[in-house]
């Protein structure tokens, strides 16, 4: 009778276990093989930024942006260094696309590559 209760205990305990550790398993994210965390990986982030800008910028101005180097420090202003608000809203629908996040523009007028990379980073859950 003993050794049965023993049994018993066992049983229940490993099913707990297994029930604990089944739960354990599905809350926890396992990552994918080309998954890259942004705050490991800053620098890849950076090189994205800046392609998808340059981009976007070449696409919507060609006479202004073609030829000019796009680098970490480039702002999209007008020539004069006022606010281009049609070219920030623009760049805001190229970053949203990328990387499927949503920028209120009305709380945020992103300026040069530098504001959306920390944009980014400091909005990123995981992106």
């Amino acid at each position: 009778m003993l050794n049965s209760f023993v049994k018993a205990q066992r049983l229940a305990q490993l099913n707990k276990m297994t029930l604990l550790g089944a739960s354990q398993a599905r809350s926890f994210y396992y990552p994918g093989e080309h998954h890259v965390h942004l705050n490991q990986e800053p620098h890849v982030l950076a090189k994205r930024i800046i392609k998808v800008c340059g981009d976007r910028l070449r696409h919507i101005d060609p006479h202004r942006w073609e030829g000019v180097p796009i680098t970490f420090k480039t702002h999209w202003n007008t020539e004069i260094g006022q606010f281009d608000v049609r070219t920030c809203v623009q760049m805001h629908d190229a970053i949203e696309r990328e990387f499927n996040i949503d920028i209120d523009d009305r709380k945020h007028l992103l300026q040069s590559c530098e504001d959306v990379f920390h944009f980014l980073m400091s909005v990123h859950a995981a992106v």
